[in-house]
């Protein structure tokens, strides 16, 4: 375990808009005021500090952990430890200083080896929670829109993880993992005067299930090692936003990749075969404007097409 201190400071200095945001006057106390009906252009606009602003802080976290030995193949061990990310300044007249936010989790788990060294199991399960979130969302005060922070409610989030190697055969071995995730907000959030977030909102981007596997076979004829592998992957569907008008969602999708390969003294060479059934598996959806949802301007983010390829190595 141990404890780390921090201390950042984060300071903006600039302006942001058109002429019209840096046209007005100075007032008795320095500061500009914007008046764009019986004020001066004043120049440059950065002099006018309408961004100028600095966030700063210091504390410590810390982290513990404890292992204990059951045997000489098992373990189990409890780990707490916190995070932090620091705070900023928006680059958007609308959005004020945020601040850091912090996450606590919590994990128990164990590490196991079964079957005279055949089988290696590992699992964990875990607790995080989320205060202060620095919450993202988009501004038109310029008539485009700009990406601004603010510091918004807590969140929890419950997962199990686990992954296992398995030798079958001398040369037959299987890979397996998966995770299970629950994430969503603990309180209301408030985004504007008058919109908030309900208390159990799932999390964006947070899938609830994953998958991966693994099934690989080895040989050696002659002087040639050969060998097989197929491996599949699925990941669960996810949504964008916390925020429904602003949120779009995104399909599940599962990929399988097979590769082939054979190798001899220094040298080898590999097929492979990469999303073999040639999915569309969708990474993200991006709409500019995603509170009108319209599809024409949705743009999606898909992963590799199947690509099919040859790789030769030498090793000097």
């Amino acid at each position: 375990g141990g404890l780390r201190y921090y201390d950042y400071e984060n300071s903006l200095y600039g302006f942001n808009g058109w002429i019209g945001r840096c046209t007005g006057f100075y007032d008795e106390s320095g500061n500009f005021v914007e008046d764009r009906d019986n004020g001066s252009l004043q120049y440059p606009c950065y002099d006018t500090g309408v961004l100028d602003d600095t966030t700063e802080n210091d504390d410590v976290i810390g982290k513990f952990n404890v292992t204990y030995n059951l045997s000489d193949d098992k373990l189990v061990y409890f780990t707490w430890s916190e995070g932090y990310r620091p705070g900023g300044v928006n680059r958007a007249q609308e959005g004020a200083p945020y601040e850091e936010d912090f996450v606590t989790n919590w994990e128990v788990g164990a590490k196991t080896t079964w079957m005279d060294g055949r089988m290696r199991l590992n699992g964990a399960l875990y607790y995080m929670d989320w205060e202060d979130i620095q919450y993202n969302s988009l501004t038109f005060g310029l008539g485009v829109p700009l990406t601004i922070i603010n510091n918004a409610g807590d969140a929890e989030i419950y997962g199990l993880e686990f992954d296992m190697d398995l030798a079958i055969t001398d040369g037959l071995t299987w890979s397996l993992s998966g995770a299970y995730t629950d994430a969503e907000t603990t309180d209301s959030i408030q985004v504007s005067e008058v919109d908030f977030i309900a208390e159990g909102t799932a999390l964006p981007y947070v899938p609830e299930y994953q998958f991966s596997t693994i099934l690989r076979y080895d040989t050696q004829i002659g002087d040639f090692g050969m060998y097989a592998q197929g491996a599949w992957s699925y990941k669960d569907e996810v949504h964008t936003s916390l925020r429904d008008e602003f949120s779009m969602d995104v399909d599940s999708y599962d990929v399988l990749n097979l590769a082939f390969g054979i190798a001899r003294n220094s040298w080898h060479a590999d097929l492979f075969i990469d999303n073999a059934t040639d999915e569309r598996g969708e990474l993200d959806n991006i709409n500019p404007y995603p509170a009108f949802h319209v599809v024409t301007d949705t743009y999606y983010d898909v992963i590799r097409p199947r690509t099919i390829g040859l790789r030769f190595g030498q090793r000097f």
